[in-house]
């Protein structure tokens, strides 16, 4: 299982990762954005047979990622982000922030989320944080007419021409 939370891009990276895990296994994730408790719970009492589970987790108060994420118990999960789209509800960015590094407490392996400060300084129990721009780089982007082409890095593994087809997608 791999979770996604974040402010904004979530439905966007939910359907890149679940297309580029097609290529090689059976995949199943979350349809179109349902990722409240009844999307989340849809998306898991539907797996059979799939290799990966890729469920979408989006929120309206304090508490809520930390629910979602304790009934999927994702083993990886990803932040794509936090900015001030839930501060009417959360009050501040730093009760954002709290919200959405939550999924962190019931992730099993490893939390993937950008390398800025306020994920930095936070405190990750019991699972590794992989920071993007720091652990994991992304070069050479080249934009195509129906999408783009990079490589990525991270350890001493490299990744050349990963091509997304993120135009026209049926």
């Amino acid at each position: 299982v791999i979770g996604i939370t974040g402010s904004v891009g979530k439905t966007t990276v939910k359907e890149m990762l679940a297309l580029v895990l097609k290529e090689k296994y059976s995949v199943l994730s979350t349809y179109k954005n349902e990722n409240n408790e009844i999307g989340v719970a849809k998306t898991l009492l539907s797996v059979e047979n799939n290799d990966y589970c890729v469920v979408e987790m989006g929120m309206r108060s304090q508490g809520e990622i930390a629910w979602l994420s304790y009934i999927a118990q994702p083993n990886i999960s990803i932040i794509t982000n936090c900015s001030t789209s839930h501060l009417e509800r959360l009050g501040s960015e730093e009760n954002i922030n709290k919200a959405k590094t939550a999924i962190s407490n019931n992730t099993k392996k490893y939390v993937i989320i950008p390398y800025e400060k306020r994920f930095i300084t936070y405190s990750y129990q019991n699972v590794e944080p992989i920071f993007i721009g720091r652990d994991i780089e992304y070069f050479n982007v080249c934009y195509y007419e129906n999408g783009l082409k990079f490589s990525i890095k991270y350890k001493n593994i490299t990744i050349n021409d990963i091509e997304l087809c993120t135009f026209n997608i049926n």
